[in-house]
């Protein structure tokens, strides 16, 4: 996998961590309903998150760098995707 394709494929991986997390608010919101708009902003907030992630889509071959060793795809994928 060449360096761009690396930085994409972190990059939808970390947007598919902000939609997680936006899913469990919203799950939050439904169990707690006395802090339910609360938990559904805070949701929202994560998806808007997630879109601008994927916005950086964009710049992987210009001016996005990432530490490759600071941020592993398969210790994201593994602790999500394999729970």
């Amino acid at each position: 996998m060449n360096i761009a394709d690396s930085k994409k494929e972190m990059i939808e991986l970390l947007s598919q961590n902000e939609e997680l997390i936006a899913e469990l608010y919203r799950a939050y919101s439904e169990k707690f309903p006395d802090y339910r708009n609360c938990w559904l902003e805070i949701s929202e907030e994560e998806k808007k998150h997630s879109r601008w992630m994927r916005s950086l889509q964009a710049y992987t071959d210009d001016i996005l760098s990432f530490d490759e060793g600071r941020i592993k795809p398969e210790l994201i994928q593994g602790y999500y995707f394999n729970a």
